[in-house]
């Protein structure tokens, strides 16, 4: 398995147990009313969480990679990519997007510290 199939995998099995640890707090009540509300947030299905999951610089490799395993998951990410890289493999982002992700746009440049190293 690559470094970022890894990565990746971790991430999910983090995010899914934390989702299927918190499930019991479904029963409890609904947080009280905003009062500036004319109705209050139901959450869908008696939920009490939810998650965001997202991937800066989406890599080419995510469409073969990440989709099968977000699928496999029951799981939606949003990827944010850069133009070029939508543009190289097109088909690919499509079936995310197909499959219900969403893709955010990459800005092409912005601060970089120089502390985090990549694979």
């Amino acid at each position: 398995m690559t470094r970022l199939a890894t990565c990746t995998t971790a991430a999910l099995g983090l995010c899914c147990m934390f989702i299927f640890s918190t499930g019991a707090s479904a029963q409890h009540s609904a947080p009280p009313a905003n009062p500036g509300r004319k109705t209050p947030f139901k959450w869908p299905d008696g939920k009490r969480v939810a998650i965001s999951l997202s991937f800066d610089d989406a890599r080419l490799s995510q469409p073969d990679v990440g989709l099968p395993l977000l699928t496999k998951l029951g799981v939606k990410a949003t990827f944010y990519a850069l133009p070029s890289g939508v543009e190289e493999r097109l088909e690919g982002w499509k079936k995310i997007v197909a499959a219900g992700h969403e893709i955010g746009s990459h800005s092409q440049t912005h601060p970089y510290t120089g502390t985090t190293r990549f694979p």
